[in-house]
């Protein structure tokens, strides 16, 4: 097994009506193992942008002003959009031959070191590498989650020996079961930024829209804890070992 590099891993898409080529650096992938469907899918989340117009003369950013991020795998993908108003999101599914003439992944892997105890990590912090991390779960008797994500954010307590990871956004199924559409469909997923302070549990806080006044504003909520194996990793040609 080798972990993604995401340095150095794109999406790219060439659309249908522009026939204009982007290219997103990834945030995190999600492999969803269905073993009742015996199907394997991984969808990649490439970086968030303010969605603009593009090649425009003018009036560069779209108004009213929207979050744009998309998740795809080889077939489907989900565009999430999160407006800065008042507006309802408008997050849409759809085959990826609906909307793009390609879609491409450029996914660079190389081989890692895992860190097993807080000298691993301590190491690591101090040297300034990075540090990514593998977080596996069950949803239900039938279907194995796998996310894997670099680490953005991180905290450290030496006395103590203690760490936090703070870090996102990454891409989670929706949950319940029954929320996840049928395989024609494909899944349904939320955006997340997830927190943890050890290596058997997390807390994933999703994107959703919140109440304030007589306003709806975006503010991350719905705090999801979960028993789950995690995996931090680094460069194996970073093993303190070897120092």
């Amino acid at each position: 097994m080798q972990q993604i590099d995401f340095s150095s891993s794109y999406l790219i898409w060439l659309t249908k009506k522009e026939g204009s080529y982007g290219r997103f650096q990834l945030d995190a992938a999600c492999t969803i193992r269905d073993f009742s469907r015996k199907k394997t899918s991984t969808y990649y989340l490439a970086s968030a942008v303010i969605a603009g117009n593009v090649y425009a003369k003018n009036d560069l950013v779209k108004q009213p002003v929207y979050l744009f991020q998309i998740a795809a795998s080889d077939e489907r993908h989900v565009i999430f959009r999160t407006f800065a108003s008042h507006v309802d999101d408008q997050n849409s599914i759809n085959k990826n031959s609906d909307l793009f003439a390609g879609v491409e992944f450029h996914i660079t892997r190389k081989e890692f070191f895992v860190l097993k105890d807080f000298d691993d990590i301590d190491f690591h912090f101090q040297q300034c590498n990075s540090i990514s991390a593998h977080v596996s779960y069950g949803l239900g008797k039938d279907c194995q989650i796998e996310i894997e994500f670099p680490i953005k954010h991180i905290n450290i307590q030496k006395e103590r020996r203690l760490f936090q990871i703070e870090t996102g956004p990454i891409l989670i199924p929706s949950e319940p079961l029954a929320d996840r559409l049928s395989a024609m469909q494909g899944y349904s997923f939320d955006t997340a930024f997830v927190h943890f302070n050890r290596l058997d549990s997390a807390e994933f806080i999703l994107n959703a829209p919140t109440c304030v006044g007589q306003e709806t504003i975006c503010f991350f909520s719905q705090v999801k804890k979960l028993n789950a194996r995690i995996v931090l990793m680094a460069d194996k040609d970073k093993n303190p070992n070897d120092y």
